[in-house]
């Protein structure tokens, strides 16, 4: 069934790993209102390793690059969400680094929550986002919440993270990730220790990106101004709320 809303208001939150995306995106449906939101995780849109191998050898397989992801069913999935479909999609189990037997169904919301570390790769998702969010943190920060991460939630090992980190995560982030931050609408530094995101001074700046859409400013902390901008790649610290905004330039490999 169709949704009876207008369009659906998609929010795409991207960064490296251990960045924060999926606590702010978290934080964001929380906000919001989590009977308005759908949260979508592009982790379960990873494409099955071979079960013939070993889990130590599915567990080495290189899950950082693009091509790692059901690029086409990510993009159909948000774009029936978009269009006010109902979907459902697999859900991926990453102690077993397969899909499971699973599913998730997920119906049309008014908001539609990315959360990715490609969620900005894809030129066709790209174009069906309304505001995307690059979340920064530092290597050494990032690297110490995946470890902490992967060890608690994914059954990993200490070693095998660290080898992992070096020989696949890291160069991935640098060769697809990072380049991606130059097209998003906001970036985020998040180098605190607590993850604590100024939702105020984030949801000011997504009001500003989007000043046409009236039913994210009602939902926001704050009413941006009539003459708004269409600002593009803002820099914001999400943790003073009194900060100014600036613009950063960067070259980007991506086109808009």
């Amino acid at each position: 069934m169709a949704f009876a809303r207008s369009k659906p208001f998609i929010i795409a939150v991207t960064g490296g790993s251990g960045s924060g995306k999926s606590t702010l995106a978290k934080l964001l449906i929380k906000h919001l209102g989590s009977d308005k939101c759908a949260l979508i995780l592009m982790d379960n849109f990873y494409l099955s390793a071979n079960k013939d191998t070993t889990l130590n050898d599915r567990a080495a397989h290189n899950y950082d690059k693009p091509s790692a992801i059901d690029a086409d069913m990510f993009y159909q999935t948000l774009q029936s969400l978009a269009k006010g479909l109902a979907v459902t999609y697999p859900i991926y189990d990453f102690k077993t680094h397969d899909r499971s037997l699973n599913c998730k169904h997920q119906a049309p919301k008014e908001f539609i929550i990315v959360d990715g570390i490609f969620a900005l790769h894809d030129s066709r998702v790209r174009a069906l986002i309304d505001v995307s969010i690059y979340v920064d943190a530092s290597k050494d920060i990032a690297f110490i919440r995946r470890l902490l991460r992967d060890v608690s939630e994914r059954g990993r090992t200490v070693e095998s993270v660290t080898m992992q980190y070096q020989a696949t995560v890291r160069p991935g982030y640098l060769q697809y990730i990072l380049p991606t931050r130059s097209v998003a609408n906001l970036v985020i530094d998040n180098n605190h220790p607590d993850f604590a995101f100024n939702l105020q001074a984030i949801m000011r700046a997504i009001s500003k990106c989007r000043p046409t859409h009236t039913h994210l400013c009602q939902a926001s902390f704050y009413s941006p101004a009539k003459t708004a901008p269409h600002l593009t790649n803002e820099r914001i610290n999400p943790h003073d709320a009194a900060s100014s905004l600036s613009l950063e330039q960067m070259n980007s490999p991506y086109p808009r």
